[in-house]
């Protein structure tokens, strides 16, 4: 089921090596490698908040499951001041245009972590994440099943909140600028102002077991 999994550990080149069994190599922009310490130990790169990105390939993009599927990634914020900003920083996004898109975000609000999916016009937002300005690397696992007509957030391997309910079809196929670790687009628009590790997607609503398997490395 895995489509892509990436765990950004590389010290030095472009290439975002895709250690999933379809290996979609993502290419780095302007990211710093091996400049941070993940939760497991290995290094890890740091988002600046200006100009980062990485991208995932086509190959990837035309596998996306928009109906059912699940995107992991790890987060760290470089300090206290970034949660409260007041900007939105993207660390996924997948989208084919403002009727289909499928995100985690910092919002705008103090403290918040985001989540949303689109489809067919139609905007399901997923319980939002207070962090208290948390400043350790934590978990953020977004799935979604069109199957099963739900929504559902997981942080540290724990669901957040209860399901979202969702009905409405994923339409067309992922946009090449706006499909991105780290960034809402090019060139590096809303940029992660931190650290980011294990990006992981699926193209099945992962289960619970499997969401607190990926919660605690």
């Amino acid at each position: 089921s895995i489509i892509g999994y990436w765990p950004m550990w590389e010290s030095s080149g472009t290439n975002a090596v895709d250690y999933g069994p379809l290996g979609n190599d993502g290419t780095y922009t302007g990211v710093t490698l091996g400049s941070g310490t993940g939760k497991d130990g290995r290094q890890c790169p740091l988002y600046d908040g200006v100009n980062d990105y990485m991208v995932p390939p086509a190959g990837f993009r035309s596998v996306f499951n928009g109906d059912e599927g699940s995107v992991l990634i790890w987060y760290k914020a470089t300090g206290a001041s970034v949660w409260t900003d007041a900007t939105q920083r993207w660390s996924v996004r997948f989208l084919v245009n403002a009727s289909n898109e499928i995100f985690i975000r910092k919002g705008s609000t103090d403290n918040i972590i985001e989540t949303r999916r689109t489809a067919s016009g139609t905007v399901v937002n997923g319980p939002s994440y207070n962090s208290d300005g948390r400043l350790d690397f934590f978990s953020i696992l977004l799935t979604w099943s069109l199957s099963n007509l739900r929504l559902r957030v997981y942080i540290d391997g724990q669901q957040n909140g209860s399901d979202v309910a969702m009905a409405t079809s994923w339409a067309g196929a992922l946009s090449a600028t706006t499909t991105q670790i780290g960034a809402a687009g090019q060139p590096g628009s809303n940029v992660t102002n931190g650290y980011l590790a294990h990006c992981l997607v699926l193209n099945r609503e992962a289960t619970p077991s499997e969401a607190v398997a990926a919660g605690v490395i």
